[in-house]
């Protein structure tokens, strides 16, 4: 038999403790990196949605920039003009990138930047470089699109734009290359320590921004989606977090060296301990590793902590000023309506607007413009309490909410108050700058929403730079139906001409001596279901600010000159005027648009006058003089209607090619008193007689002004005397009887 000794059981048994203790201690050691694992990865996807909500706000500006310059109606025109012409526009999204006006078969109208730097020769300027439109259904469309030119990947915002009609005519397309998306990170937070991001189109695959050069970034294609392994992958820790609404994912990564270095060491000095001490020592050390373990997730915990406050920071403050943003704003306003409504308090909206901001960047710069913002907004943060929020509401706008306010007059006090402020002199390096605001106030109501006081305040500030600028308005009752009577006329007139509620009225204009009738001019009524019969003063400076003057002008002119064609076909010859507004004297196609309707409706052209205003004509005179004398050309007559309320001067009479001077009412109202108006009535009829153009006196409602209107030697009229504006039917009834022969006095 062999030998047996003590020694052999008890190593045997020693060896089966060591391997029992070192596989527990293993085992609490894996179990202790699956924690802290966890924690770094719950950061990273905490830091993913912070970095996603910054990217989806920056994304979000500029499409609301893209939708400002859109909505431009100057744009319409930039589409008939070479590629080679340049727009001037600053992106906040994309501070490399560039906007271009895009037509339907994706050539380049307009540009930012010149037609070399889109990588084209500049002989081909036009040529196409979008493969696709992305804006060609009508809707906002993100994501990488080929620029055919550079063959670069490319993030593109865009809206379209129509014409007046409704047909596309291109786009306003925000163009930048994929790397540059890396700024819309909330101010570069993969500057922050252990953080790194990258941002990837999730249809395809690709890379938008970088996160490193470094091993362990995300490779651009379908695997890029998977979510990594932490324990491996070597380089990273991955959070990841969607951008609404634009198919991006956000990558957020930690660098394993800060998140699981120490408890990777420790875990493999731990097995070492294992491998060669006792269990006691064992014990000792596996108490020990926890401890270290848990340090370890504390520093993790608060190194996150910190990081999501910087991240807090930028995403919730304006990078220029500090101030908070308007995210921030409306998270205070928010707060505070919800505590008045219990303590009985009122909270109050103030919306800043500075006047003519935007010269001041023209002129002097953007660098010296931001220097103004900066010293505005801390102007504005001094005078308020500590309790009241100032923020940059964006551009050169700032809001300030009040809180706590016993009474609106409270309100209106700190108003004024930031209206002053806003108003003392600037020093800006070597030029003292004098500023003006326009202000409008909103105080709280039982139910209000801080959606509701913003939108008011706003509404408010433009009403008073409507007013003349540099004034405060308050958001009251009378403002409130004021605007709600504001939004259902713009809403029913949209529809108007398409349902038919648009028609003219003719008042015949009659020779002041026999009262035979020799025109007639056409007026423009809309009866609505809802609104009832709006009167034209109150519905066509509407249709101008809507971009509905030239649908609305054509069918005037269009209606007017079958009218005239039907009643010259019945054997009455009945010129019609028109009055042209200043959209539809500056479209164009207007010479061609009324050449095209007189051949399709039939009467000649001097059956046709258009009445023009004369601040109408004076607006851009070269221009008016070109389009006036093509007019002439056609065979059409021009007149300027309401002569005498703008600059009647004989040197701009003589310029422009007129036929007809319509002496405004105002002045025919008094001519037969001993006021200074018969004298001027009096110098217009003889300026226009000296001119060899015919004088007609508008508005004549008495025998006595009439005759005194004879005798100063003006030979035409409308007005009630005469006739009310009519029906056709009504209208060619009268002109009859006024033709017809009177019976003789027997």
């Amino acid at each position: 038999p062999g030998s047996w000794s003590v020694g052999s059981p008890l190593s045997a048994l020693v060896g089966a403790a060591l391997v029992l203790f070192t596989a527990v201690g293993a085992i609490s050691g894996f179990s202790m990196l699956r924690q802290a694992t966890s924690v770094a990865t719950e950061r990273a996807d905490r830091q993913a949605q912070v970095a996603a909500a910054s990217v989806a706000a920056s994304v979000d500006q500029a499409r609301s920039d893209v939708v400002a310059v859109a909505g431009d109606p100057r744009l319409i025109s930039a589409f008939g003009n070479p590629a080679g012409c340049r727009l001037s526009f600053r992106l906040n999204l994309f501070p490399a990138g560039h906007i271009d006006l895009v037509r339907p078969n994706g050539s380049v109208a307009c540009s930012s930047i010149p037609a070399t730097k889109l990588g084209l020769p500049a002989s081909e300027a036009g040529a196409p470089w979008l493969s696709t439109l992305p804006t060609a259904r009508g809707s906002f469309v993100s994501g990488p699109f080929g620029n055919g030119a550079a063959s670069q990947p490319a993030v593109v915002v865009g809206v379209p734009v129509r014409g007046a009609g409704g047909q596309l005519l291109g786009a306003v397309t925000a163009v930048a290359p994929t790397g540059q998306l890396a700024s819309a990170l909330a101010a570069s937070p993969s500057d922050v320590d252990h953080y790194r991001f990258s941002v990837i189109y999730r249809a395809t695959g690709t890379l938008l921004s970088p996160a490193d050069s470094g091993a362990g970034r995300p490779e651009a294609g379908p695997a890029a989606h998977r979510v990594l392994n932490p324990l491996a992958n070597s380089g990273y820790l991955y959070g990841t977090a969607l951008v609404h609404g634009l198919g991006w994912v956000v990558y957020a990564g930690i660098t394993s060296g800060v998140a699981l270095g120490p408890t990777r060491a420790e875990l493999w000095r731990e097995a070492e301990l294992g491998g060669g001490a006792l269990a006691a020592v064992l014990l000792v050390g596996v108490a020990v590793r926890r401890r270290m373990v848990r340090r370890i997730i504390e520093l993790v915990q608060g190194q996150g902590a910190r990081y999501e406050e910087v991240l807090s920071q930028q995403a919730l403050h304006d990078q220029l000023t500090g101030l908070p943003n308007r995210a921030l704003l409306v998270e205070r306003l928010e707060r505070a309506l919800e505590a008045g409504a219990g303590a009985g308090w009122l909270a109050a909206v103030v919306f800043i607007d500075l006047d003519r901001f935007k010269l001041v960047n023209e002129s002097l710069g953007h660098p010296v413009g931001d220097e103004l913002l900066v010293t505005v907004g801390a102007r504005l943060a001094d005078s308020l309490r500590a309790e009241d929020t100032l923020a940059r509401f964006g551009g050169d706008e700032f809001v300030v909410v009040c809180v706590g306010l016993r009474t609106a007059e409270d309100a209106a006090h700190t108003t004024e108050r930031l209206a002053a402020v806003v108003a003392g002199p600037v020093v800006l390096g070597e030029r003292m700058l004098r500023v003006t605001a326009s202000l409008g106030l909103a105080v709280s109501r039982p139910g209000s929403t801080a959606a509701d006081l913003i939108r008011e305040a706003e509404t408010a500030m433009y009403q008073a730079k409507e007013g003349g600028r540099g004034r405060t308005e308050i958001f009251d009752d009378d403002l409130r139906s004021r605007v709600t009577n504001r939004l259902t006329l713009e809403t029913e007139l949209q529809g108007a001409l398409e349902r038919g509620e648009l028609r003219l009225a003719y008042q015949p204009k009659v020779d002041l001596t026999t009262g035979v009738p020799v025109g007639v001019e056409a007026l423009l009524r809309w009866t609505n279901p809802i609104l009832g019969e709006v009167p034209p003063g109150q519905f066509v400076p509407v249709a101008e600010d809507l971009g509905l003057v030239a649908p609305i002008g054509a069918f005037v002119v269009e209606q007017a000159c079958w009218q005239a064609a039907r009643w010259r076909a019945a054997g009455l010859d009945l010129p019609v005027a028109v009055n042209v507004s200043g959209g539809q004297l500056s479209d164009p196609d207007l010479v061609g648009r009324v050449a095209a309707t007189l051949l399709a409706t039939g009467p000649p052209p001097d059956s046709l006058c258009l009445e023009l205003t004369e601040s109408v004509l004076m607006a851009d005179t070269g221009p008016t003089v070109a389009i006036l004398r093509a007019l002439k050309g056609l065979g059409v007559k021009i007149s300027i209607d309401d002569f005498g309320t703008g600059y009647s001067s004989l040197a701009y009479l003589r310029r422009f090619p007129v036929d007809e001077l319509k002496i405004d009412q105002s002045f025919v109202t008094h001519v037969t008193d001993e006021h200074d108006d018969r004298h001027l009535v009096a110098a217009m009829v003889e300026m226009g007689r000296a001119l060899g153009l015919t004088v007609v006196a508008e508005g004549v409602e008495t025998h006595a002004q009439a005759a005194e209107l004879i005798r100063l030697g003006c030979l035409q009229a409308q007005g009630y005397l005469y006739a009310r504006p009519g029906a056709p039917d009504v209208v060619a009834d009268w002109c009859v009887r006024a033709r017809s022969p009177k019976p003789q006095d027997t």
